[in-house]
């Protein structure tokens, strides 16, 4: 059941008429009278009060707040009937001063219990009544105020205008007035928010003899409303604006069109480079101390009217409104120097760090916060490749820009083709480069994708942005299960798989291999995993984890593109690997440059003092292949010896030779393009 279904019928024409449109137009609706009605047909009073803000994933929250109201309304019953008594009271005054008397001393008494604070004047304008809630509200004694000019309660303003309010005037407009938004800036300089009436009180002629004053004290409700107001638009920790708010600031800005070309607006993404190494080994709780201090650091720093906010974990957003862009990149470079000097004392430690800064130029009266932001984030990203702890600056059409705006572009495409299946692995052979034949057939596995409109895209176009932004562990469960499937179907033939470096070094990937072939009359020995050697160098227990496994239930393994990385040759006797590939950029000009030559040969032969077999790729002519047979390479894998073909149109019947494919294909689909 819905809540507001158990809304009284006049309280939810309310609630649908008032309360929903208000808080879908200001965000916060504060307290509501509404009735609830229970089981048995009674009423019960509440306050309502609500919060919307923005969750994620475009899901939008709303809290509602519920208070018991039984006392605020029996008060306000009060209420109404000292007002009613007041001018009851005020009528008796013409009719009788004893009956006045008599009525006076009613309502002091009915007044003292009342929670609102109640004054009356005289026609001078003097106190005649100042009950108990007075004093609180006015902070003053009964005694200070009974027979004093009302003005020495304080001065009264509207809060927004701070127009000074004339209090006698009030008395004297002929009619009563409600007020909301007052501020009581009291006799000892303190300030009270105050609501509530004014009205006159008149003789028999109508003749003015007073005044009379209810007043509520709602300096804590409003300051409940403008914390929860702070709370949803600034960060919980640093106090900076929130992300989301900063969003509606740029927002802002981009639709007044307000930059110039001299004087755009620019934006800075601030990412510190080494917070993660303080918050892991000082602890989170030293690493928000360390995130307030240069939160504080930043706040500094900035010009009057700069906009800062905390924009994630470790990374910070300024919006520097009409800025020159050399004034731009000398304060982000300020910055910068600021926080690589700055150090973090906790404890007996002190921590150093630095900061990668992107510089945006936003573009004059278009465009939109995201796309603000992405611009700014991707320059942040490319400080941090280019070395960190330095300033990038980019402008909105920069082909850097567009170019990682496309690849963030695939990180969805891939999600989306791998659901649609539009992946392909096509099989390029290894052969034999003496001509033998010494086991089944043996190929590489090469992944390929169908666009829309059925044109193979080479695995270059979307590799690198499945690579930066973690992808590749989706395409290698992919290409792992329909090697496998497939490999299942044909018996004779043998296969390389490449995997990237994420892939291995995830435990889960480990797992889902095993599983995989744990189900299948598969023989692991039908399969090589390759793996690069810059790939493995960069974690090298994972590596090693990832290929004792998987030799010991009877896999094979290929270090692919050997000298392309760090070239070590001791990594050749520390990773277990069958296969060693040599890399094509040294084997295809192998016959016009005897340097590369020369490193064909010192990689063959190390790799056969470690019992290693070697691969040479990009064998594109017979040329090529006739030089390996002389240094006695094993085998050989590129266009002269055979052309990458689909699955579907693999021979495993035929001998790996090298004109197994016999097909004319694009030049983007060699085996150079992996």
């Amino acid at each position: 059941m819905k809540w507001q279904q158990l809304l009284a019928p006049a309280s939810r024409i309310l609630y649908e008429t008032h309360f929903v449109p208000r808080l879908e137009a200001q965000g916060a609706v504060s307290e509501i009278s509404l009735d609830l009605t229970r089981q048995d047909g009674t009423r019960f009073p509440i306050l309502a009060s609500a919060l919307r803000r923005a969750g994620g994933a475009g899901v939008v929250i709303v809290s509602i707040t519920v208070f018991d109201a039984t006392e605020t309304r029996r008060f306000e019953k009060v209420l109404r009937a000292a007002r009613r008594d007041a001018e009851d009271a005020a009528e008796a005054l013409i009719l009788s001063h004893k009956a006045l008397r008599a009525e006076h001393e009613r309502l002091r008494v009915l007044l003292r219990s009342i929670a609102d604070a109640v004054m009356t004047t005289d026609d001078q304008g003097r106190i005649t009544t100042f009950n108990p809630s007075a004093e609180t509200v006015t902070g003053l004694s009964a005694a200070q105020a009974l027979g004093a000019p009302v003005d020495s309660i304080g001065r009264v303003f509207e809060a927004q205008s701070r127009r000074l309010i004339d209090l006698r005037v009030l008395q004297r407009e002929g009619q009563s007035q409600s007020f909301s938004d007052f501020l009581l800036v009291r006799a000892d300089g303190t300030e009270r928010y105050i609501e509530g009436t004014a009205a006159p009180l008149r003789d028999e002629a109508n003749g003015g003899e007073g005044g009379v004053y209810v007043w509520r004290d709602v300096t804590q409700r409003r300051a409940d409303a403008a914390e929860r107001q702070f709370e949803a638009t600034h960060d919980p920790l640093t106090r900076l604006l929130n992300r989301r708010e900063f969003e509606r600031l740029i927002n802002f800005e981009l639709s007044r069109a307000s930059g110039t070309p001299d004087k755009p607006h620019l934006l800075l993404h601030i990412g510190l480079d080494q917070f993660k190494i303080v918050n892991d080994t000082a602890g989170a709780t030293a690493g928000d101390a360390l995130l307030l201090e240069i939160a504080d650091l930043l706040r500094q720093s900035l010009r009057q009217g700069d906009m800062l906010a905390r924009l994630g974990s470790d990374e910070f957003g300024v919006l520097l409104p009409r800025c020159p862009v050399g004034a731009g990149t000398t304060l982000a470079d300020n910055l910068r120097q600021r926080i690589e000097e700055f150090r973090f004392c906790h404890g007996e430690s002190s921590h150093m760090l630095t900061a990668s800064i992107g510089l945006a130029v936003l573009p004059e009266g278009k465009g939109s916060a995201d796309g603000a932001l992405a611009s700014a984030g991707m320059a942040c990203q490319a400080a941090k490749e280019a070395g960190r702890n330095r300033v990038h600056t980019v402008h909105a059409g920069d082909a850097e820009i567009q170019r990682r705006r496309e690849e963030m572009g695939w990180v969805a495409r891939i999600r989306g083709d791998l659901n649609e299946d539009r992946f392909e692995l096509f099989f390029q052979s290894i052969v034999r480069v003496d001509g033998t034949l010494d086991g089944p057939p043996h190929g590489e596995l090469l992944l390929r994708l169908r666009d829309d409109e059925g044109r193979l895209v080479p695995p270059g176009a979307f590799i690198s942005a499945a690579e930066r932004y973690h992808q590749m562990g989706h395409i290698d469960r992919w290409v792992v299960l329909n090697a496998f499937s497939w490999l299942d179907r044909h018996a004779g033939v043998q296969v390389s798989i490449n995997l990237s470096g994420q892939s291995f070094g995830d435990a889960d990937f480990l797992t889902y291999v095993v599983e995989q072939m744990a189900g299948r009359a598969l023989d692991p020995a039908r399969v090589c995993f390759e793996i690069t050697e810059t790939a493995a160098i960069a974690d090298l227990p994972a590596a090693l984890r990832f290929i004792a496994c998987l030799r010991q239930r009877g896999c094979l393994f290929s270090l692919d593109d050997f000298g392309a990385g760090l070239s070590s040759f001791g990594y050749l006797r520390s990773l277990p690997v069958d296969f060693v590939k040599i890399d094509g950029s040294f084997v295809k000009t192998m016959g016009q440059d005897p340097v590369n030559r020369e490193i064909v040969e010192s990689i063959h032969r190390v790799a056969k003092l470690c019992g290693l077999k070697t691969v040479a790729e990009w064998v594109e002519d017979a040329a090529i292949l006739a030089a390996l047979r002389q240094i006695g390479v094993d085998y050989a894998q590129g266009w002269g010896v055979g052309k990458p073909v689909p699955l579907s149109e693999v021979d495993v019947r035929r001998p790996a030779r090298g004109d197994a494919a016999g097909r004319d294909l694009p030049d983007c689909l060699g085996s150079h393009s992996g």
